[in-house]
């Protein structure tokens, strides 16, 4: 039978294509030049339990040792359903590639096309030997095995092989991608820690750089979608896999930003382009981002300070925000686009923070009117202790005079303040 490689990746199962196996007869070759109809099941049969453990035998030294042809001794006829049952396990690519036979008596492997699985009638044959190959035995198993046999067995509640369908479609490593695949499919279960995952992942990227992407941006996004997992080998390498797709790989911007916050914060000191992929990620984090988060991000990175603050304005109304040893606080204030209202908070937050020093700079950005209000919710003492910010407003003698023509300046301890600065002549 000649199966075009479109419908053999259509199959769940292959119980209607055996049916169709027959031995020559005496009409000829004609019978066998006519298009097969089959109705096609998605639905794969599982492995009857007696014969999981020859199942897996076979398994261990298909994917064990994935560059050596496999050889068992061919013992009943329901042998061959447990040979195509791991042939239909496979993804398309593998099933393509996979090359077996059920009922050999000599090696049939060429040079150039050697077999992964026979079968030999031992009646036929005086040894069950092939060259370079291995002969199945009963000894070995492998941490993945039992994920393999689960889905053999119970092929509907397992979702092994959805995965591997999904995921083996850009691989090209043959039998070798099977253990890889497998460990990264338990890795990405809820339950799984960081270690497996890196672990899983490090086992994917020794495949080679252009295999298994599909594979790569599924453990990427899990690395993004569970914050618990506190590892700097996955953010790297999940970073790795979103900074070559415009799309992020559908990662939530603010969800990668926040994963850039906290293991890449310098990425908020970079004038990020446009069309670079983190762009989006950077400028969804800082609105959402709590003010603890952005005060420890400029401590670490002083140079995103600017960035932040033109993202994030409210930071300014915080006295930690100007308790930052290394901020640059003028530049900080010039370049800050406040109402009156916000300007009297971010005096406030100054005064709070003892940057007096700034008090002039501040006077020069929103007029003497912020102070003043600020000044006016203080008693005496207070004022005293501000008088440097005094000093500031009382150099503005035309502000000040029209001031308190208006009314505006009008709280006593203020008046006596500036009183004592002006003298009587002002």
């Amino acid at each position: 039978l000649l199966i075009d490689f479109a419908d053999l990746a259509r199959l769940g199962s292959v119980d209607s294509l055996l049916e169709r196996f027959q031995r020559p007869s005496d009409g000829g070759a004609s019978a066998f030049a006519m298009q097969l109809e089959l109705l096609v099941s998605r639905v794969p049969t599982p492995v009857a339990p007696s014969g999981l453990t020859r199942a897996g035998q076979w398994a261990y030294s298909l994917y064990g040792r994935p560059k050596s042809r496999v050889t068992d001794e061919r013992e009943r006829p329901d042998d061959e359903e447990l040979v195509v049952a791991i042939w239909m396990q496979q993804w398309p690519r593998l099933r393509r590639a996979f090359r077996f036979c059920t009922f050999s008596a000599e090696d049939r492997s060429t040079y150039a096309d050697a077999f992964d699985l026979q079968l030999m009638d031992v009646s036929r044959t005086s040894r069950l030997k092939v060259h370079d190959g291995v002969v199945v035995s009963a000894k070995g198993q492998g941490d993945w095995i039992e994920s393999l046999l689960d889905d053999l067995g119970k092929p509907t509640g397992s979702g092994l092989r959805q995965f591997l369908r999904d995921v083996g479609s850009d691989v090209s490593n043959g039998r070798a991608a099977m253990i890889p695949l497998i460990h990264l499919y338990e890795a990405l279960k809820p339950n799984a820690g960081a270690s497996r995952l890196a672990e899983a992942v490090s086992e994917l990227e020794r495949l080679g750089s252009s295999q298994g992407r599909t594979g790569r941006a599924a453990a990427a996004r899990m690395v993004f979608s569970r914050p618990e997992l506190i590892d700097r080998r996955l953010f790297d390498f999940a970073l790795r896999q979103v900074c070559a797709d415009r799309d992020l790989l559908g990662v939530e911007p603010l969800v990668l930003g926040r994963a850039l916050l906290r293991w890449k914060p310098e990425l908020f000191a970079e004038d990020l382009p446009e069309d670079d992929p983190l762009h989006k990620a950077v400028h969804a984090a800082l609105p959402e981002a709590d003010t603890d988060e952005l005060i420890h991000l400029i401590e670490n990175v002083p140079g995103a300070a600017l960035a932040v603050l033109q993202a994030r304005t409210d930071l300014s109304e915080h006295a930690s925000f100007w308790r930052i040893t290394s901020l640059d606080a003028p530049r900080m204030i010039s370049a800050l686009d406040a109402g009156q209202h916000g300007a009297v908070r971010i005096v406030g937050a100054l005064m709070e923070a003892n940057r007096d020093e700034c008090s002039a700079v501040v006077v020069d950005r929103f007029g003497i009117g912020p102070v003043v209000t600020t000044l006016s919710s203080l008693d005496g003492t207070g004022i005293h202790s501000r008088r440097t910010w005094v000093q500031a407003i009382a150099r503005r003698i035309d502000e000040l005079a029209e001031g308190m023509s208006r009314g505006v300046i009008w709280h006593r301890p203020l008046l006596f303040a500036l009183a004592e600065i002006l003298g009587p002549d002002a």
